[in-house]
């Protein structure tokens, strides 16, 4: 189902999906009360929701979807705004498994028709592949027998794209406030949306500090640092202490912040001390840094299948035979605590 007020971009969703993926049935509402109507009438796997919308909004409208039909997959379409970031990073935590940004000129940047297609062919063509998964794949829970034994950690690095906001923040909840090794955060999210995710994280995890990182910052215990948008992150050593530093150097894997540009300097500066998590996403970002961080000897975690809004970059780390344990987040919190000797 496509909702949304506006009749160009309802025709535009409809028209594009239709010539990509023709096997779908789509159908359309121009607000939150005809899209509740119509999942009265029957079910919809798909729903590409606009937020900003007369009689009711899309957050409202998400959580009568998520009520009625909680396997039901919800992309946001949102403006690239601060306050789009806002309630879209809201409709993300009560559910939506990922959004697309509008064509827009916004901060600088122009968001083309063209990119809105690609994000949306993208996207759909992820969550079809994830349902196949997720009926093919046993959903036991995984043993923590392949994991190696406790070591010294000096830092832990997570790499996440799509379904990763709430994956991530049941992450950092699940960990101890005792435990203090920096934590070092890809996410594929635009600028103003990791500002405003560092910002939403921060008073909702204990014993910890969530910051967006900047060019130069310096690594501290028991802080959390979220690379920026549009930003690569890595590590490099000042005088022997762990400083961040940011570039906006060439797209790897299409990304950029890029899990892959953070995992090499991690593995290059703390060498075996380092252990890094593959949540939720889309493509194989991640996946070659890792290799490297195996080959220094330090510890590489994923995300189990069907726990996933899209197994792609777990799925794509596996393969490479980098993956020590595939894990549901609980196990994988746990695992982090009980792996890392100086927590």
């Amino acid at each position: 189902m496509i909702v949304d007020d506006s009749a160009m971009m309802r025709h535009f969703l409809r028209t594009k999906i239709a010539e990509g993926f023709p096997e779908l049935n789509l159908e359309t509402a121009k607000d939150g009360m005809d899209c509740v109507a119509m999942f009265e009438e029957g079910r919809h796997d798909f729903v590409f929701l606009d937020l900003v919308m007369p009689r009711m909004g899309g957050l409202e409208a998400l959580k009568v979807i998520r009520r009625k039909s909680p396997n039901t997959r919800v992309v946001i379409c949102s403006a690239l705004s601060k306050e789009g970031a806002e309630i879209t990073l809201e409709a993300l935590s009560l559910g939506a498994v990922d959004y697309i940004t509008k064509p827009k000129v916004e901060v600088g940047k122009q968001i083309t028709w063209e990119q809105f297609e690609e994000d949306i062919f993208h996207k759909l063509n992820a969550l079809l592949k994830q349902d196949e998964i997720s009926g093919k794949t046993s959903a036991a829970r995984p043993s923590l027998s392949s994991l190696p034994a406790p070591q010294k950690v000096a830092a832990v690095g997570i790499a996440t794209s799509t379904g990763g906001p709430p994956a991530l923040e049941s992450l950092l909840k699940l960990l101890k406030p005792e435990f203090k090794i920096p934590i070092l955060v890809v996410i594929h999210m635009p600028p103003i949306f990791t500002t405003r995710f560092a910002a939403r994280l921060n008073p909702l995890i204990l014993g910890r500090k969530v910051l967006e990182a900047s060019h130069g910052m310096m690594m501290r215990p028991s802080e959390i640092y979220i690379a920026p948008g549009d930003h690569h992150m890595f590590v490099q050593t000042v005088g022997g202490l762990p400083f961040l530093g940011l570039n906006q150097e060439s797209q790897e894997n299409f990304c950029r912040p890029s899990a892959d540009v953070l995992f090499r300097s991690m593995a290059s500066v703390f060498g075996k001390n380092t252990l890094v998590s593959v949540l939720t996403g889309m493509g194989q970002d991640g996946m070659l840094g890792t290799k490297m961080i195996r080959e220094k000897g330090g510890i590489v975690m994923t995300q189990e299948a069907t726990s996933c809004a899209v197994y792609g970059m777990p799925k794509a780390v596996v393969e490479a035979g980098t993956s020590q344990a595939s894990l549901t987040v609980q196990d994988m919190a746990k695992a982090i605590m009980d792996l890392s000797l100086n927590c």
